[in-house]
């Protein structure tokens, strides 16, 4: 469903989708028709007779846990609520369920539930009653074996997309394990071929500080196809750039290379002050023009933090 609940002080670090989801089960004493809609009023999704709930997933992208993911959680809640009574004023509330997809290499520590994060409550567990209780789900991607991911009923990108986020910090760990993943790669390499340019593109830019035949060599044994791919993909890129540096001409391609040799001195000093950078920082590195690289690098000596060497206060 369209719209994003995330704070924008944090939207470098998430990334949040809403799903609409009808409810097995639900009394037939109630009609759909007096149920709100974030998108739809009195809409009754492919004709299902009961109620609906909607599923929020937010998706980290840093890699240590927010402590108060369970507050911010319960504010985003609080948002859809109050954005499906504005399209249905005087409705029912839906369910919603908060889920809250980690792929940092620690795993999930903080809370869960609200009640862990209000201060007195263990002194006075008779007021407990009297707070919000609120408890997400967390799908802790670290905390998942190869066997316990492949046995989720998914289709072959969203699976190999999460195998991808669990050990995508780690391009040994990620080699190391990919054989497992063997069958659902060759599932993949047969499927559209936006899914197959998206899997390629992370698997580059991911093994990026391993050499390229290595990489090439273990994704053969998974996937002689998908691996055919890889280098074609990698060759066409190579092509285009050629390509592009004779038409726009000399210049173009001198700042070009002054470009990626930026971004590559960037993601290193980083790595090296901070640890490995979330998706987010990496994201508008890939993206950043000539200037904003120089800035950032020019931080990076100084910035008591990540969030300051981006910071354009």
């Amino acid at each position: 469903m369209p719209g994003s609940f995330v704070d924008p002080e944090i939207v470098d670090r998430h990334t949040d989708l809403l799903f609409r989801v009808p409810l097995r089960g639900a009394g037939d004493d109630e009609r759909d028709d007096a149920e709100p809609s974030v998108d739809a009023p009195n809409h009754r999704p492919g004709g299902h007779v009961g109620r609906t709930a909607y599923v929020y997933l937010l998706f980290e992208h840093q890699s240590a846990p927010d402590p108060l993911m369970a507050f911010r959680m319960l504010g985003y809640v609080v948002d859809i609520w109050r954005r499906v009574l504005r399209e249905s004023p005087g409705g029912r509330l839906p369910i919603v369920l908060p889920l809250v997809l980690h792929h940092g290499p620690s795993g999930w520590t903080p809370a869960r539930h609200l009640h862990g994060l209000v201060s007195g409550l263990d002194r006075l567990p008779e007021l407990a009653r009297f707070v919000p209780s609120f408890e997400i789900l967390v799908d802790d991607l670290a905390a998942l074996d190869d066997a316990t991911l492949l046995r989720r009923p998914l289709a072959p990108l969203p699976l190999v997309a999460l195998w991808l986020l669990r050990d995508g910090r780690d391009p040994r760990a990620l080699l190391a394990h990919l054989a497992a993943f063997a069958r659902a790669l060759q599932a993949l390499a047969d499927g559209p071929r936006d899914d197959v340019a998206t899997v390629l593109r992370y698997l580059v830019v991911v093994t990026g500080d391993l050499p390229f035949e290595t990489v090439r060599r273990e994704l053969a044994k998974a996937s002689t196809k998908l691996e055919e791919k890889m280098v074609s993909h990698v060759d066409q890129a190579y092509e285009n750039g050629k390509r592009e540096g004779l038409e726009r001409g000399l210049e173009r391609g001198l700042e070009q290379g002054r470009t990626e040799a930026l971004r590559v001195t960037l993601v290193r000093q980083l790595d090296a002050r901070f640890g490995p950078l979330p998706e987010g920082p990496t994201r508008r590195i890939a993206s950043a023009s000539l200037d904003e690289l120089d800035r950032w690098v020019e931080r990076v000596i100084t910035a008591a933090s990540l969030d300051a060497v981006f910071d354009a206060g």
